[in-house]
């Protein structure tokens, strides 16, 4: 028996965030893409990271998480409101905000979960 998962489908959402920004240009490949995983790269070799910094990150990514879930129930709760004639025109931008932000939210999730297991690591090194 092959299980669907339909409604949170990680492919889907990966694949129609990068269809957004290829419409947007090199431009925000560039900025979107290339710099964050630059400045990841960076951080990473350098290993400088502290339990401070750890903690501030996973708040941050918490309050973000909900802010954008939050946002998600409002674009879809407001686009239940337009009338015919003008749900045409803004269904395009709707549908890119929504991929965007539920990228967005996965990609939090998964930083935050990395930050877990980092944190985890480390406690059982301590431990052992």
């Amino acid at each position: 028996m092959k299980m669907d998962f339909s409604f949170i489908n990680i492919k889907d959402i990966f694949r129609k965030h990068f269809l957004v920004l290829k419409k947007g240009g090199k431009s925000n490949f560039f900025i979107f893409i290339i710099i964050p995983i630059i400045i990841s790269l960076i951080s990473f070799l350098v290993n400088r990271t502290n339990d401070n910094l750890d903690g501030i990150l996973s708040t941050l990514l918490s309050v973000f998480i909900g802010l954008f879930i939050n946002l998600l129930v409002l674009i879809v709760s407001v686009t239940r409101g337009f009338s015919k004639h003008k749900k045409r025109l803004r269904v395009d931008i709707i549908e890119e905000m929504f991929y965007n932000i539920t990228f967005v939210i996965t990609i939090s999730l998964f930083a935050l979960v990395l930050i877990l297991l980092k944190n985890m690591t480390y406690f059982l090194k301590i431990l052992v």
